[in-house]
């Protein structure tokens, strides 16, 4: 079974090729971009290396850190199109996650992080599971912020009105789940999902509903939610 014929908005921050509505698109859906927020450079400063390895939870990150700060560690990213802008920069990747701070720590601990020094550049308040996942693990994780989002304005009432037949709202960051309820009010024939527990909890704290939770985080776990919703409704 495959999307076709539904509508998703996935409210983000990246340029509409991001991993996730690349998987929407591919499954037949048509994917509306809703930005909250945009993505703005930090000033920052590196703590001492060396560092074993340096992984990327987004190609932003990937632009605000040079090359030459990180030496000869082995590069992770987080997914194809954050591993797509490295190599864009002649950098050459070791490991690719499936679009999820969850999926790339599993991928980096099979292959063994105790006493590693993993170096996490960052969004200020991003999430922490790839962060959390690695010192679990026994990695010695060296955070940091290097880019920050500001919020958009954005009439998310009229990006609603104006999309046909909107069937699916996707959330992917409890940042996101906050910049939109502050915004407006979700219509009742919209199916909202989350990407995970965290997400869905922000959302249903703040008394919104969540009609679906991805079991995996990444686009296959949220693309297993919305075909789910689809063959129920």
């Amino acid at each position: 079974m495959s999307l076709a014929g539904w509508t998703v908005i996935v409210a983000r921050d990246d340029a509409p090729d991001d991993d996730l509505s690349l998987a929407l698109i591919a499954d037949g859906a048509e994917v509306v971009p809703l930005r909250l927020m945009r993505m703005e450079p930090l000033a920052f400063s590196l703590p001492t290396g060396p560092f074993d390895v340096v992984a990327f939870a987004s190609r932003h990150a990937v632009d605000a850190v040079p090359a030459e700060l990180w030496g000869r560690a082995r590069v992770a990213a987080v997914g194809k199109v954050t591993a797509a802008r490295l190599i864009e920069r002649g950098v050459d990747v070791d490991v690719i996650g499936d679009a999820g701070g969850a999926a790339l720590a599993g991928a980096l601990i099979k292959d063994g992080v105790a006493g590693l020094r993993v170096l996490l550049p960052r969004t200020q308040e991003g999430n922490t599971e790839l962060q959390h996942a690695l010192e679990e693990a026994g990695a010695v994780v060296v955070v940091v912020d290097v880019i920050r989002s500001v919020p958009l304005e954005v009439d998310v009432a009229a990006v609603f009105a104006r999309t046909q037949r909107p069937r699916a709202l996707v959330l992917t960051s409890p940042r996101r789940a906050r910049a939109l309820w502050e915004r407006s009010e979700i219509p009742e024939d919209v199916v909202v999902v989350a990407i995970g527990a965290t997400t869905a909890g922000e959302l249903r704290g703040a008394g919104h509903r969540v009609d679906a939770v991805a079991a995996q985080p990444g686009p296959e776990g949220l693309l297993e939610a919305l075909r789910e919703r689809q063959k129920n409704s």
